[in-house]
């Protein structure tokens, strides 16, 4: 019986320890500053894939989102498997290219505030 209940501590413990390891962290959690920018982060997103042209919009939207198939897609749009490949490229490229500019937009209107320095 001791030796049960030593193995079903044992157990326990490696378990408990398991279950500890996949908890999120305290930094982890997401404050309202975290939110906020996230939620800004999403709507630029949403802005972007609006401004796609309708057809690479509507293949990057039924990849991505609702996780379709490429041959389905090409079947749906009455278009190639390779197409829909293209298109799906041509998204990626214009999602990069959009958040770099957007990124170097930011950075300057940013400038003039945190660039300042004592020799002005």
């Amino acid at each position: 019986m001791a030796t049960d209940r030593r193995i079903a501590a044992a157990r326990r413990g490696v378990r408990d320890g398991a279950w500890e390891e996949v908890q999120p962290q305290s930094a982890e959690y997401a404050d309202p500053e975290r939110i906020a920018s996230g939620r800004s982060e999403l709507a630029q997103a949403h802005a972007m894939i609006a401004r796609m042209p309708d057809r690479m919009r509507e293949a990057f939207t039924l990849f991505r989102f609702e996780e379709r198939p490429q041959r389905d897609i090409a079947e749906q749009m009455g278009i190639t498997v390779s197409a829909v490949e293209k298109l799906l490229r041509r998204a990626y490229q214009f999602l990069q290219e959009n958040r770099d500019a957007e990124g170097a937009d930011r950075t300057c209107r940013r400038r003039p505030d945190s660039g300042r320095s004592g020799d002005e």
